[in-house]
């Protein structure tokens, strides 16, 4: 049986013996499973100054996809060209510097792709935009059906009286003169809006009120050779919106009179 001083003198030269072989053969297989990126990396953690791209060339070389517009092709290939630049391990790029750059990539490529798509839109609504200018030019103009103007609007109040027959009169001065003094305004209560000269040397004079118009022709002290009657009615003026410039008149009263031919042609006709 061994001693107990033999035990210890076996225990201190065990303890003294070299690592066993295995530890050797775990080393190994440490290097031949590491990833040569995080190796290179782990490598150059603190010579990143010296061995990896700067931060401006590789922003200088991810600004130049920018000035790509409806280039697909040359788009990919320039991404792919500048993620394999940073995969390679000859090139020392740190893991941050690469998830960077492709992280902007990835922003650039969303960005393209909006773009690209509202080009696309606006060259089509240029391209539309142009056609119904076309359109506008060739078509024939169309006005729609014009109604008769006292038909389609009430019967207007009286508002005139005409003085015509005048006799013994040489002026519209000397008729106005005589009108004016047959009346006391102010005790009858008559409000003229307007006395304005007309031809055959009468006068028209424009009421306020319906009831100062009845006054005036129910009136029997006007001077004798004077007569009251009602101003014959006339159609009021018909604007035409949006007419072509190089529509012509003649173009225009035809469009008019072909629209209107079954409605009183007769009538429209002279009136025209």
């Amino acid at each position: 049986m061994e001693t107990e001083q033999e035990r210890i003198v076996k225990r201190k030269a065990g303890d003294e013996m070299p690592p066993p072989e295995t530890s050797g053969t775990r080393k190994k297989k440490k290097r031949k499973t590491s990833i040569p990126l995080a190796s290179a990396t782990r490598g150059n953690r603190s010579e990143d100054s010296d061995t990896s791209i700067s931060r401006s060339e590789s922003m200088a070389s991810i600004s130049s996809l920018v000035q790509i517009k409806d280039k697909d092709e040359e788009f990919k290939v320039a991404e792919g060209e500048i993620i394999s630049f940073c995969l390679k391990q000859e090139n020392n790029m740190t893991t941050k510097q690469t998830e960077f750059i492709i992280k902007q990539l990835t922003v650039l490529s969303a960005a393209f792709s909006a773009q690209r798509g509202e080009n696309i839109a606006l060259k089509r609504q240029i391209a539309e935009t142009k056609q119904t200018c076309k359109k506008i030019e060739k078509t024939v103009i169309n006005f729609g059906e014009i109604k008769e103007i006292y038909s389609a609007q009430a019967t207007p109040k009286l508002t005139f009286v005409k003085k015509v027959q005048v006799k013994l009169l040489t002026n519209s001065d000397q008729t106005m003169e005589k009108v004016m003094g047959s009346f006391k305004p102010v005790k009858e209560k008559l409000k003229i809006r307007n006395l304005r000269k007309i031809r055959n040397n009468g006068v028209l004079i424009e009421t306020k009120t319906k009831e100062g118009l009845e006054l005036i022709l129910k009136s029997k002290k006007l001077e004798a050779g004077l007569k009251a009657s009602l101003p014959n009615k006339r159609l009021p003026r018909v604007i035409i919106y949006d007419v072509p410039r190089n529509f012509s008149k003649s173009s225009l009263a035809e469009a008019i009179h072909m629209q209107n031919a079954d409605s009183k042609k007769e009538k429209f006709e002279k009136e025209f």
